[in-house]
């Protein structure tokens, strides 16, 4: 686990977990971003740790950008597997 001293406690990030992706799935042309957990004391809330693209932007680079976005984040998580950030 990574911790990060703060002003009153301790932030504990990702806490094991890995890395997913977020993007809103009712828009027309989403915003693909990679999230980690982040949990202080009790409270728990999500960091954008990449962005990955636009679905109008990705299509330029792949037929599939949903597919190439899950493979992006699967990337993310070996990379931190190996090196423990």
């Amino acid at each position: 686990m990574l911790y990060c001293v703060v002003l009153y406690g301790i932030i504990v990030i990702n806490g094991g977990g890995d890395m997913k992706l977020s993007y809103d799935r009712k828009s027309k042309n989403p915003t693909y971003f990679i999230q980690i957990g982040i949990r202080n004391g009790k409270k728990t809330t999500t960091k954008n740790i990449k962005r990955i693209g636009k679905h109008s932007e990705l299509l330029m680079i792949t037929p599939d950008p949903l597919t190439y976005a899950q493979e992006q984040v699967l990337k993310y998580n070996q990379e931190y597997k190996e090196d423990d950030w």
